[in-house]
């Protein structure tokens, strides 16, 4: 909450094991922009529902690396984030944009 108010953007990367059935574990942030966006991207991939893959997806274990883009916009300034979340630094291809749009009421 405070990265939002404050309009902050930024990214991070996490790196996890994926184990064929379902389970994630050594989550760790591999680079963060803040540390409240390092804590969400780790958060959200313990939560997501890895269980729900299709069966035989996984034949081992596997270490995979996921970038999370964090970004916050007005609707005075629409589409800010496209652009800025090509200039953040977090290394990964697999990447997931998380773009908040905030009212403002006068």
């Amino acid at each position: 909450m405070e990265a939002a108010r404050a309009f902050e953007t930024g990214c991070a990367t996490v790196a996890y094991t994926l184990s064929p059935d379902g389970l994630v574990s050594d989550i760790e942030v591999v680079q963060q922009d803040n540390r409240y966006f390092g804590k969400a991207a780790k958060g959200a991939v313990r939560r997501w529902d890895w269980q729900s893959l299709p069966q035989q997806t996984l034949q081992q274990p596997v270490r995979v690396q996921t970038r999370f883009d964090f970004c916050f916009e007005t609707e005075r300034d629409g589409q800010r984030c496209d652009a800025l979340t090509e200039t953040f630094t977090c290394p990964g291809k697999d990447r997931l944009a998380s773009i908040a749009s905030v009212k403002v009421r006068p």
